[in-house]
């Protein structure tokens, strides 16, 4: 990959790491923080204690085991951090362990917030898990150092690498290539190279006449289901594990929340579509309602 795409790879997917690690601190200790980053020629000292999380990215076009993000940082700093959170959630810190699993969480969301970037990019679902955690794998990667400012004057850096498979993924236009493009119903399905694109879909005369309502057609915005929801004590979330079962605010018989950009806009029930889940709207809610479900 050549010089200039590398640079614009890394400034999108830097940024979005950058937005994310700053949105789920914020989430977790309670207080505003700022993110920034710079890339870094020289990796750390080798004797430089240095605890890494390493996620791998799933669904990507080229697909592969090498798309990677690895976050790193002294342990010092990963015990001061996982204290901040957990006293500003009001437990009491007993185990260093305690502090590890909170920035394990800290870091999956970070890191599940750069997934949901890279799905509205694609058009499709890209996942995120966590491979290792511990040692650096891998030498492999370009470097960043992350500046981390929160409002109580604190200040801290942690690093992170982004593999080559996973920049290589990322074209700099902003836009996918063509042939990775999904048809996401935009009034155009190409059906032969060698033949002209045919309308799938025509907008209401009155769509058409509008040019910035046709703009806004353009506009992706990010769709999920709903089947309940449940408040939990942050010490009974560090004791998830497999096999825990989390009690929702909705009996079975209740329909399920069709959400969108944040909003309630309609209810249904889950339905199974050629082996994929899917929804069978039964019901569009009033625009009063919508606004009293704003999440």
């Amino acid at each position: 990959m050549g010089g200039a795409r590398l640079e614009n790879s890394l400034d999108w997917i830097a940024d979005r790491l950058a937005m994310g690690f700053s949105q789920s601190l914020d989430a977790m200790t309670g207080q505003s923080s700022k993110a920034t980053w710079a890339r870094v020629g020289d990796p750390p000292p080798a004797d430089q204690e240095m605890t890494w999380w390493e996620f791998r990215f799933t669904g990507l076009p080229e697909g592969g085991d090498g798309a990677r993000l690895s976050i790193g940082a002294p342990a010092s700093l990963w015990q001061g951090l996982g204290e901040l959170a957990l006293r500003a959630a009001g437990v009491d810190v007993s185990e260093p362990e305690d502090c590890v699993s909170t920035c394990s969480e800290i870091l999956s969301q970070t890191t599940g917030a750069v997934a949901q970037s890279l799905t509205s990019r694609f058009g499709r679902e890209i996942g995120v898990e966590q491979a290792a955690r511990g040692k650096r794998t891998s030498a492999d990667g370009t470097l960043v150092s992350m500046e981390v400012a929160i409002a109580d004057g604190s200040k801290f850096s942690i690093l992170a690498t982004f593999t080559a498979a996973l920049l290589a993924q990322l074209d700099p236009t902003g836009e996918e290539p063509a042939e990775q493009r999904p048809d996401r119903g935009r009034g155009e399905k190409c059906l032969d190279p060698g033949q002209p694109a045919q309308t799938a879909w025509s907008p209401p005369p009155s769509v058409e006449k509008s040019k910035t309502l046709a703009l806004l057609l353009e506009v992706e915005l990010p769709v999920s289901v709903s089947f309940g929801r449940a408040q939990l004590p942050l010490r009974d979330v560090l004791k998830l594990s497999s096999g825990s079962i989390v009690e929702l605010n909705r009996s079975v018989t209740e329909p399920d929340e069709v959400i969108v950009n944040n909003c309630v806009i309609a209810r249904g029930e889950v339905v199974v579509v050629e082996g994929n889940y899917g929804v069978r709207i039964n019901q569009i809610i009033s625009r009063e309602e919508r606004l009293r479900t704003l999440h």
